[in-house]
Parts: structure tokens; C-alpha cells; sequence
């Protein structure tokens, strides 16, 4: 349409621009250089993309001219997101106290990004532990009070030897809260549900998968997935029961959400997949649903197919927690909740039968 559009006005820096912005997001890099470079020559200073800019300069390979563009963005029109990505190349460039600095001021600048918070827990391995607590009492409140902003405190106060307040936080043993669930009588039981569950999963894969052997779908269709919205309907109950207990999940003394928002994913597994360590940045509580386990990992009495708690060594290279390291084996037809910045993970299952799964966040609406 964009294109359509430049051909009655060829030239057009705001309609080159839009296309440059477009073909970035398709991950086309040359066609979205070509079109943001002839904007920024056709009007420099009226262009706006320059995050889109650097990002095609980057993977491009044009690492010098992402900087400038950058530089020159932050200058003229300083966001969130710009300065997360020069320290993102800042990285590249093994320059970690300049990343650092670079991601703190994201923090700073308008455009609430949770990536430029979360390369900055990232690199506490670069700071002393015994900065980390001041380091996260210096973060902007809005970012301190997100699921990165809490496991973040919790690894600070383990690395300052103040176990009892690291494990209000974050406690493997004592936070997970498993439930089992009972559809609604249409569906036959829990066999023929979870079947019916797995098969609307598999027939809506992710747009782009990681691999073959990993699928994550970040945006689930809900229209004509009668098994999906029940299971949605069931992991809003739970959730918003379960934020009524907040001690519970670590979250005594937290602001609790006034409003809250669902958001969905699922998850398909083979082989050597994982989901590698993470929190879930913006959520409140997380519930994961387990809807097919392969045989293997049922029956085995291994750890291949686990769910990981607690684990954060590929985050924190090098820094142990105060807190255990703990496996709950997947049990299909049932819920796990747990705070949503507990850290975990999926082990991998070592099978070609699909490990399938579903997760849900309450996830505060920000002001």
C-alpha cells in the first residue's frame, strides 16, 4: 500500500519511511536500509525511524554506522528503545560498562522497555555483588516494581547474604502451587480436553518458530478454539485467586495490579529444545498448564522434561542463589502457578514426542 503509495509521490521521505520501517519488521534488511537511508537523504531533519535504522545497519553488518545512528537519534529525538540498542552493540563491541551506562539511560528516557531492563540484570556479572542492591535501589520505581525489577532484588539480597529476605522473594520449595483441572463437562474428562487442547495448538504454530524442534506462540488465536478459552477462562480464576495471597508468591509489600490483562502463550518441544532461563517480564503471576508429556518423560524417573525453578546460572554467569535449585516432572491435565519472576525452565525432553504446554501471565496495565 506504502509502495503503491510512493509511486504517485516517488520520493516521498514520510512514505519512504514507512516502507523502510515496514520491511525491517519483515525482516527484510537491504530493501528497509535502502528505503530509511533514501528518507533520512530526502529530509534529515524530519526523520524519526532511527531505531529501525540502526537495527538494519547492525544486522547489515555495518556496526559503525548503527553507533551513528544511535547517537544521532538519541540526540535529536532520545527514546527507550534507541538507547537499548546501542547498548546492544555496545555488547558486540565487548564494551560492558559503556552497555551498562547505555541501558540505565533507557531507563531514564521516554518508552517503557523491559529489554533494556533486562540486559542490564543481565550484566551484573560485570558490577560487584555488593553493588548489585544499590545498583537496583538506583532503578526508576515503575521498572523495580515489573517481574525483572523483583528477581533482580531477590539475586541482590542473596549476593548481600541476606538469605531470609532473598527467599520471601524467590523460594523453589515453598512458591509453586499445583492444581488440577476439570473442564467443562463438553469436553468428555481431561483426556479428551487435553487432546483437543494439543490439536488447536499444533494447527496455530508461531509465525516465525525458533526451530523445528521449538515453537513458541507469543500470539495464540483464540477465535474457533473452543478447548483454548476454556483453558483461558480457568487460568484467569486461578491467577486472580492467587493474587490474593501475595505472601504466597513472594510478593508481600508489592503494588498489587488494580487492573490486569491475560497474556497467552504455547509452548511445543522436541528433542534437545528448551526454553532456556527467564522470567516473565511484565507479569504479576504466571500459571503453565501442561496439555501432552511425552512417555518418556512421565514414566522416566530422570529430570529430562522438567520443569526448572530457581535456576539463573545462564543469566548470571558464575553467581550461585541462596535459594535450591528445584525439578516438578509436567503432570498433563494440571496448573502450576508460580510468581512471575521466579526464574525457570523447560529440561530437555530427549524425545521426538512433543512435550506441549501453555502459560498465562496477569500482567498489571501500566498508567
Amino acid at each position: 500500500m506504502a509502495e503503491a503509495a510512493l509511486a504517485r509521490q516517488p520520493g516521498s521521505p514520510q512514505l519512504l519511511a514507512r516502507i523502510g520501517v515496514l520491511q525491517e519488521r519483515l525482516r527484510r534488511p537491504r530493501k528497509a536500509r535502502a528505503a530509511l537511508e533514501a528518507s533520512l537523504a530526502a529530509d534529515p531533519d524530519g526523520f524519526e525511524p532511527w531505531a529501525e535504522l540502526a537495527k538494519v545497519r547492525a544486522r547489515l553488518g555495518d556496526v559503525a554506522a548503527a553507533i551513528t545512528a544511535c547517537r544521532t537519534g538519541l540526540d535529536r529525538s532520545p527514546r527507550a528503545n534507541l538507547a537499548r540498542i546501542w547498548g546492544n552493540l555496545l555488547t558486540i563491541q565487548d564494551q560492558p560498562e559503556a552497555a551498562i551506562a547505555a541501558y540505565r539511560r533507557a531507563l531514564d528516557l521516554p518508552g517503557f522497555d523491559l529489554g533494556a531492563m533486562e540486559r542490564l540484570f543481565a550484566l551484573r556479572v560485570e558490577r560487584p555483588a555488593d553493588r548489585w542492591l544499590a545498583d537496583w535501589q538506583d532503578l526508576p520505581p515503575a521498572y523495580r516494581d515489573t517481574a525483572i525489577g523483583r528477581a533482580w532484588r531477590a539475586a541482590a539480597l542473596s549476593a548481600a547474604g541476606q538469605r531470609d529476605a532473598a527467599l520471601a522473594v524467590i523460594n523453589p520449595h515453598a512458591q509453586p502451587l499445583r492444581i488440577p483441572f476439570e473442564p467443562p463437562a463438553e469436553f468428555g474428562g481431561i483426556e479428551s480436553f487435553n487432546r483437543m487442547l494439543a490439536a488447536e495448538i499444533v494447527a496455530d504454530p508461531p509465525a516465525s518458530p525458533h526451530s523445528a524442534e521449538f515453537h513458541l506462540n507469543t500470539t495464540p488465536r483464540a477465535a474457533g478454539k473452543p478447548a483454548w478459552n476454556a483453558l483461558l477462562a480457568f487460568f484467569r480464576a486461578e491467577l486472580e485467586r492467587a493474587a490474593e495471597d501475595p505472601a504466597r508468591f513472594g510478593l508481600e509489600g508489592e503494588r498489587s495490579p488494580t487492573a490486569a490483562t491475560l497474556d497467552s502463550i504455547s509452548t511445543v518441544l522436541l528433542a534437545d529444545a528448551s526454553n532456556r532461563q527467564h522470567v516473565h517480564q511484565a507479569g504479576y503471576l504466571t500459571a503453565i498448564y501442561h496439555v501432552a508429556v511425552p512417555d518418556s518423560v512421565r514414566a522416566g524417573a530422570g529430570r529430562a522434561g522438567a520443569l526448572e525453578l530457581g535456576g539463573c546460572d545462564q543469566i548470571l554467569p558464575g553467581f550461585e542463589p541462596c535459594w535450591d535449585r528445584v525439578w516438578l516432572k509436567p503432570r498433563a491435565g494440571w496448573l502450576t502457578l508460580i510468581p512471575s519472576h521466579m526464574f525457570h525452565d523447560v529440561i530437555p525432553t530427549g524425545t521426538r514426542e512433543p512435550r506441549i504446554s501453555a502459560a498465562a501471565d496477569l500482567t498489571p496495565v501500566r498508567g
